[in-house]
């Protein structure tokens, strides 16, 4: 990682800069439950399915209107048979609809978890080969809060969210490919709104990966100064520090002239440890 991604805050700071999203996606296909392309085609047609037919169940709706007044519509016709036909249209679009939604939750959740799983296997795997003085530089903190907090915070929120997403990335695009064939000025609308929006997203896309650093690191913090006393508990107890280290007791004064008196009481163990490791 280039130093120039590396943030100020040495007590906030990860020792390594983040991963730009190129560089997470471009490490997410190596893992083995990367989905393969057939598999992604199958998503997106899925997916293009299930907007389809939303926008046709809809379409019918409105038609419906037109079929009790009397009008005829295109396919459909006038008349008895046409309601008949927009109410078997709808609900098959209704249960195709349903039935994508559900099958891409599972989908969406499904994969998220099993990359989930393999991420933390090659982290894992990582951290135990890495040199031990680029992990004690990196924190045992900010290793537990990558491993645990971090990746879980992701699979939740695509795991509540992921399916809308991506039916938001699908519908987007029809309705202003509807919107255009309605009138082509329509075009000109979207294009100077993607103009005016694309400066902002890609600014929000660039600062994401230092930003989410900078909060997980928060957390990484604290587990590390909780790592830091519940590894020094032992070590107060042995020297009857407990009392001291919470904040009970009088001045220095009398701490200094305790420890005193407890190193002198300890000092008969030496010889008996000594002996132990000969």
């Amino acid at each position: 990682m280039s130093p120039a991604h590396k943030t100020t805050n040495d007590n906030r700071a990860d020792a390594l800069a983040p991963a730009s999203p190129r560089e997470c996606l471009r490490f997410l296909k190596t893992l083995p439950s990367a989905p393969s392309r057939l598999g992604i085609a199958l998503f997106f047609a899925l997916f293009s399915i299930t907007v389809i037919m939303m926008n046709l169940v809809s379409q019918v709706l409105g038609r419906v209107v037109d079929i009790i007044q009397g009008v005829e519509v295109p396919v459909l016709g006038t008349g008895r048979a046409a309601m008949v036909g927009a109410l078997i249209v709808i609900a098959v679009g209704f249960l195709v609809e349903v039935t994508g939604r559900t099958v891409g939750r599972y989908l969406v959740t499904s994969t998220t978890r099993r990359l989930s799983v393999d991420l933390r296997t090659s982290a894992l795997d990582s951290t135990l080969g890495a040199p031990v003085p680029a992990v004690m530089e990196l924190g045992t903190g900010n290793i537990i809060t990558r491993l645990s907090k971090d990746i879980d915070t992701v699979v939740m929120t695509i795991s509540m969210m992921g399916d809308r997403l991506v039916l938001t990335l699908f519908m987007l695009p029809l309705t202003a490919l509807m919107m255009i064939f309605i009138h082509p000025a329509y075009a000109l609308l979207f294009i100077a709104v993607s103009c005016l929006l694309y400066p902002f997203i890609r600014g929000t896309m660039r600062d994401i990966p230092a930003v989410a650093n900078e909060v997980s690191s928060v957390e990484a913090y604290r587990n590390n100064v909780l790592l830091d006393t519940i590894r020094a508990l032992e070590t107060l107890r042995q020297f009857s520090l407990k009392d001291w280290a919470s904040g009970v007791g009088g001045s220095f004064v009398p701490w200094a002239c305790h420890t005193e008196q407890v190193f002198r009481t300890r000092l008969s163990l030496l010889p008996k440890l000594s002996r132990q490791f000969r």
